[in-house]
């Protein structure tokens, strides 16, 4: 374990006050490991008067410098415990929080950045030689971004080839790979390295069959740290249910990268934005095959994907101009003919916006027409019969009338196939992947 200790001040901003106060910190953390906020905390001490209160839990932030001279900061941290000893005589307060994110050190421009990745579990494309054994444990390539070309190198972390079997097993969130990015020429800003960074984690979570994230990032220049960067949040499983790419063999993984990466470079925000919804609800309906409970995720995840991404007419009937036109003949019918027959306890349903809602509900198309118009849209081939299924099966959950069948899996998971395949024709990737439709999975 790693106590980086020194002080500064501890700040909460509220709408009504500010509160301000200089304290000692302590930071319980192995800096090398992932952030675990069952065991790491950072500890705040102070002798301030404007603590003997109970404190609000969020959101607090810190800056100061450690005991060596790195400025340090804490941001988006929560309060997790409080312990104060206020008398007449003496003022003690110890507070602990949870962190967001972390920063030790200068945040400058640097000449490499190195992420480490939790639970990413994955095979490697070229071999290097250490001590006389001959591992492969290294893949590099390089990507065009912002009119630059970086240079991309993934390393194994925490001996994952050799452990990977025990890695896989065990229950921890753990670095098992590093990933170096440098420009070809010149120095990297951080901010442009974690957006291209984030970019290159979004394909791989949707080759992984879970979301890939960073947990720290170191920068260098000279061979020596400038800063490092350590986030809290969740991560990729270590066995994810349902992979797409086959990672774990060479050449799989980075392919997959490279042949996506100028294409979903190339998209709008709004449509990367939707792609990764898609592919994370996809994951979410996988990580938990209780049913009905996958089929009532799907479905959500394909009305809003549809909604999204593509025209107006192809999730609804009539376009929003079209709707607004004539909603004010189809209030006057609902005021003149329904209304008066309706209890007073149900008028409330009946007000501007909820007969906005059941209007918009009358001209969306249901569900099986959603996943029609979609799938023709990508020009992905399906069966109908076995989109009808699908669809029985989701309306039978979402009304309370599902009961489980035999095939219901594979209903469900040749419906995710056939999503599988937008994301990738929306990818423009053209190579081997895993089909889910049949059991056991195709490649």
């Amino acid at each position: 374990m790693t106590y980086i200790q020194g002080r500064g001040n501890l700040r909460l901003e509220e709408a009504e006050e500010v509160i301000e106060v200089e304290s000692d910190f302590n930071l319980n953390f192995n800096i090398n490991n992932v952030w675990d906020k069952n065991r790491n905390d950072i500890s705040v001490s102070t002798n301030s008067v404007l603590m003997c209160r109970e404190l609000p839990v969020y959101p607090w932030n810190f800056e100061g410098v450690t005991t060596d001279g790195k400025t340090f900061s804490a941001k988006k941290i929560v309060l997790v415990n409080q312990n104060e000893n206020c008398t007449q005589a003496d003022i003690d307060i110890n507070l602990k929080f949870d962190i967001g994110e972390i920063v030790i050190g200068n945040n400058l421009e640097c000449e490499m950045l190195e992420y480490y990745i939790p639970n990413f579990v994955i095979g490697f494309d070229e071999m290097t030689e250490s001590f006389g054994i001959i591992t492969r444990n290294k893949t590099q390539f390089s990507l065009s971004y912002n009119q630059e070309t970086i240079s991309v190198e993934i390393l194994e972390n925490n001996n994952l080839v050799t452990r990977m079997t025990e890695i896989e097993r065990q229950n921890e969130d753990v670095f098992t790979v590093k990933i170096v990015l440098r420009k070809e020429s010149g120095r990297l800003n951080l901010d442009e390295g974690n957006e291209l960074m984030d970019l290159i984690l979004d394909l791989c979570s949707i080759a992984y069959g879970g979301k890939v994230r960073w947990g720290t990032v170191k920068g260098y220049s000279n061979n020596a740290e400038l800063f490092r960067i350590i986030r809290n949040g969740s991560f990729a499983p270590l066995k994810p249910h349902r992979q797409l790419i086959e990672v774990k063999y060479p050449r799989g993984l980075s392919r997959f990268v490279q042949s996506c990466f100028p294409t979903y470079v190339s998209l709008t925000t709004e449509s990367r934005s939707s792609l990764k919804k898609i592919s994370a609800g996809i994951q979410l309906s996988a990580s938990n095959l209780i049913f009905p409970i996958p089929y009532i995720v799907l479905g959500s995840v394909i009305e809003e994907f549809v909604s999204e991404e593509l025209e107006e007419t192809v999730s609804g009937y009539l376009g929003r101009a079209q709707r607004r036109g004539i909603y004010s003949e189809f209030k006057l019918f609902l005021e003149e003919n329904v209304i008066p027959l309706i209890g007073l306890e149900d008028v409330n349903d009946f007000d501007d916006s909820g007969m906005k809602q059941k209007w918009n509900g009358l001209l969306t198309r249901n569900l099986r027409s959603r996943i029609i118009n979609l799938l023709d849209t990508f020009e992905v081939e399906y069966d109908a019969e076995k989109v009808r299924s699908f669809v029985r099966n989701r309306n039978n959950a979402a009304h309370g009338n599902y009961e489980y069948g035999s095939n219901d899996y594979l209903v469900w998971s040749q419906m995710v196939a056939l999503l599988e395949q937008v994301i990738m024709k929306k990818l423009d990737y053209r190579g081997s992947y895993y089909d889910w439709s049949v059991s056991p999975p195709n490649l």
